[in-house]
């Protein structure tokens, strides 16, 4: 065991003295206790001159105060060590930059030892950052002039990964879902969420070719943080870097209300961020022949491995092929004993590290080669951060080239220095041309060109100007409609070095608007001047408008109809019947209603007629955001109706009138025959008065149908039994038929026969039908009247006689009014019947060959 610890001590002190960094021991208040030679080399005082000294004596005195305030962390056990660089001041004066790295080390009971400083000489890194920082600032030039165009654009831009993952939004997208860049970046959301239903398998499409690599544009709907849904015009452009698709750009233009101003678009967050070095050394020694028999725990933070698992493998076998194929070939040590390179390291997982390693010869007495002693840091931060900068600049090179958007970047001189293909398609420059040329002011008409001169002076003051619409030139010079942005771009200093400037084409926009315009105007004059009472409502069913003719026919300003309720307007009557509800036909169906008669009331309390159509508004998605109402009053229609109707009456009265005489006649001489035989007592009294009674009764029938026939009645719906209706309008034109040698069959296969009906109205029909059949057959014949059904909800009746038929030219004039093939007729009967069927919900056909017969077939609905 003391063996062990022995050997132990030696190494240590071997590894302390032969160092190729620089080591040192130091006492809590800063005195050097131990240096190595590589220390005293770098500083340029000997071992015996640094101990005499505190060791913060030839530190720089800028950095002092940070180093003892991180010592003093290490002693409060606030951290395990820390690392930094720091500058010291050489023996002869010059000003050394050591890379240090510091760890305290404690007793058994945990109080502080002495410190442990190891450290490296890093003054020619230091010029050497020197030169890759002048390279990051030109790297970041570049990103910010590009960067700019992502943070001043009106449009909603956005960045994804392969899984449609935001990865990057600009302020327009964060106002559109409600999250801010961080969030998204915190919550992993992805575009999906925001997506509406019915377009998912759509964009899903879209996303999966832009994925591979092509350029996608369509059109899509998506929902806002509030629910609202929103049309899109969506670019999906991926991203290529060194020929891979690394995710989607996406850039969305809002067409739902056509804005006039276009956002700036300004990025939340930067894309990428280089991560400072932090990574504990690995520190090793191996034989020259590059077996490792010694490696620093740090291994298993860095490379995955054990040290058990590394000790006795050549070290070279961990290098990348490439990597170590190039070493080999050039060589290490090429001027001295020391040599800093770098390479890719496998890690335990297969994948490579970006090492950077100080490798270092350690000789014996006789100056041969023992060992080989390396110390070995992970830069692949460093590394990744120089790939991220290439592929930052790479993506907005993309952006700004495939952007759909005339884009061009001017100096300070307002010279153009660079532009887009758009720009070339847009203004019809090519590229050579405007970029070579010594003025943005060639798209400039000559009135516009001071006010350009404003423009840009503001801009170069610090301000953008967003979204302006203007005026520009073309080469064939045309003028062209455009909206514009012009922004500053900044270099890395935030010192503005030149102008970019955005044109949107917006010919078409204002064609669009002026149009809608127009179409407003004349919709507005549609309804001011309608002759028609016109209401407009709202989606929440309340009235938002009337028209003159509204005030005129109802009596009601508009002042007392608009913000009503539809169910709270005062036209309507309250007793209507539920299938009488204006809004049950009117909102409560997508498909427009016309036609619809039905009563309503004017303010001075008379109930008028009137015919209701209505139509849902549509917006440009095509959403019914309201609906318009026309009442047109039928008062005159109807007036002009009824008396088409008793004329009618009068008419079918005129014609039984001989029928009717020839009834009352027969029974009037049986009773005046019978009254003689009572005369002369020679038959029984009782009988003569029976049959005389019979004869009245016949008498009072007849007159009764004639009656209702002629008399005006009120309209009334009520249960009637059709087989008693028929069998009352056969009874009464019983006696024409026979007169006519006309049979009447009738043949009911219903048990459920009743109907909601006005009785004088459908017994009108029937006797216009029965008489229309007698009239066809003069020699004779059968009317046949059947009762069937049609379905569970209506009932079939039909006419059927043997006369002349009705040819097919005449058969589709049938309804017209004063057009018949009577010599006597009007035209007026059949159109009056078809009103009173269509009045009771119901239908009517006609069917007939020529001198076959006809069919009059009649659908009403039944009551239950």
């Amino acid at each position: 065991m003391i063996n062990d610890y022995r050997f132990a001590d030696e190494l240590f002190i071997q590894a302390f003295q032969h160092a190729p960094i620089g080591m040192v021991l130091l006492a809590t208040n800063g005195a050097v206790l131990k240096a190595n030679a590589s220390a005293c080399s770098m500083l340029g005082y000997s071992e015996d001159e640094l101990t005499r000294i505190a060791f913060q004596e030839i530190a720089h005195p800028d950095d002092v105060v940070l180093n003892h305030e991180l010592m003093n962390q290490l002693i409060e056990d606030k951290r395990e060590s820390y690392q930094t660089e720091k500058r010291f001041f050489h023996k002869q004066g010059s000003i050394t930059w050591l890379q240090l790295t510091v760890s305290l080390v404690r007793d058994e009971e945990g109080k502080p030892l002495f410190f442990i400083s190891q450290f490296i000489n890093v003054s020619t890194h230091k010029l050497a950052e020197e030169g890759l920082r002048e390279k990051e600032r030109q790297l970041l030039y570049s990103e910010q002039r590009y960067r700019s165009l992502f943070e001043h654009h009106p449009d909603l831009i956005f960045s994804m990964d392969l899984e449609g993952t935001f990865t990057s939004i600009n302020h327009s997208v964060e106002r559109l879902i409600g999250y801010t860049d961080q969030q998204i970046q915190h919550n992993s959301v992805n575009y999906r969420t925001f997506m509406h239903p019915k377009d998912n398998k759509k964009v899903e499409y879209h996303f999966a070719l832009a994925a591979k690599g092509l350029t996608q544009r369509y059109e899509t709907e998506a929902l806002d943080k509030n629910g609202n849904c929103i049309s899109f015009d969506v670019t999906h452009i991926p991203i290529i870097v060194n020929h891979q698709v690394m995710g989607v750009y996406g850039i969305a233009k809002d067409i739902t209300q056509q804005k006039e101003l276009w956002l700036q678009l300004k990025e939340s967050q930067e894309l990428y961020q280089i991560i400072s070095d932090n990574a504990q050394e690995i520190i090793s020694y191996s034989t020259p022949d590059g077996i490792t028999r010694y490696v620093s725990p740090a291994i298993k933070t860095i490379l995955g491995y054990e040290p058990e698992e590394v000790i006795g493998t050549v070290t070279t076998d961990y290098w990348h092929p490439e990597d170590r194929a190039f070493l080999i070939y050039n060589g290490l040590f090429p001027i001295s004993e020391v040599d800093i390179f770098t390479c890719r390291a496998r890690h335990k997982n297969g994948h490579y590290i970006w090492i950077e390693t100080t490798l270092k010869l350690i000789r014996n007495r006789d100056g041969k080669i023992t060992k080989l002693f390396s110390v070995g840091r992970d830069i692949s931060e460093r590394k990744q951060a120089e790939d991220e900068l290439r592929k930052t600049k790479d993506r907005l090179e993309s952006l700004i080239q495939n952007n759909a958007d005339a884009i061009w970047v001017v100096d300070l001189e307002d010279r153009v220095i660079e532009a887009n293909a758009a720009f070339e398609s847009m203004f019809q420059w090519s590229l050579d041309e405007i970029i070579c040329a010594d003025s943005v002011f060639l798209i400039v008409p000559d009135h516009l060109k001071e006010s350009v001169k404003l423009n840009l002076n503001q801009v170069k003051s610090g301000n953008s100007v967003i979204g302006f619409e203007t005026i520009r030139l073309r080469k064939d010079g045309s003028l062209i409609e455009v909206s514009g942005t012009l922004s500053p771009v900044r270099d890395e200093q935030g010192v503005i070095v030149g102008i970019m400037g955005m044109y949107r084409d917006i010919s078409e926009r204002k064609r669009v608007v002026q149009e809608l315009n127009a179409a407003k105007d004349q919709l507005e004059s549609f309804i001011d001047h309608n002759v028609d009472p016109i209401l407009i409502v709202n989606l929440e069913e309340k009235v938002s408008r009337v028209n003159h003719a509204f005030e005129k026919v109802f009596g009601w300003s508009a002042e007392e109809i608009i913000g009503l309720s539809i169910q709270k307007l005062p036209i309507m009557l309250p007793d209507l019947s539920p299938s009488m509800d204006m809004r049950q036909k009117v909102f409560k169906s997508n498909e427009p209603l016309t036609g619809y008669e039905t009563v309503r009331c004017r303010k001075d309390g008379t109930v008028i007629p009137i015919m209701l159509s209505s139509f849902g508004m549509r917006d440009e998605r095509d959403h019914i955001h309201g609906w318009a109402v026309i009442l047109r009053d039928i008062t005159e229609q109807k007036q002009a109706e009824e008396l088409v109707i008793n004329s009618k009456k009068l008419s079918i009265a005129g014609q039984l009138a001989a029928g009717i005489a020839h009834e009352i006649r027969n029974p009037i001489t049986a009773i005046k025959g019978f009254v003689q035989f009572m005369q002369s007592g020679s038959l029984q009294k009782q009988i003569y008065f029976d049959i005389i009674s019979s004869e009245i009764e016949r008498i009072e029938m007849i007159l009764s149908e004639l009656l209702i026939l002629a008399k005006p009645q009120s309209v009334q719906y009520e249960r009637k039994d059709i087989r008693m209706l028929i069998g009352q309008v056969t009874t009464l034109l019983g006696t024409q038929a026979i007169m006519n040698n006309v049979q009447i069959v009738t043949e009911f296969e219903l048990e459920t026969t009743h109907i909601l009906c006005d009785e004088n109205q459908l017994k009108q029909v029937c006797i216009n039908f029965i008489k229309n059949a007698i009239e066809a057959m003069p020699k004779g014949g059968t009317i046949v009247i059947q009762l069937k059904s049609k379905d569970k909800e209506n009932l079939l009746l039909r006419f059927i006689d043997q006369g002349f038929g009705i040819p097919e030219h005449i058969l589709s004039r049938l309804g017209e009014p004063f057009y018949t093939t009577k010599e006597k007729g009007t035209g007026l009967g059949f159109m009056v019947s078809k009103k009173i069927i269509e009045n009771h919900q119901g239908a009517i056909e006609v069917f007939s060959i020529e001198n076959e017969g006809t069919t009059v077939e009649v659908s009403l609905p039944i009551a239950h």
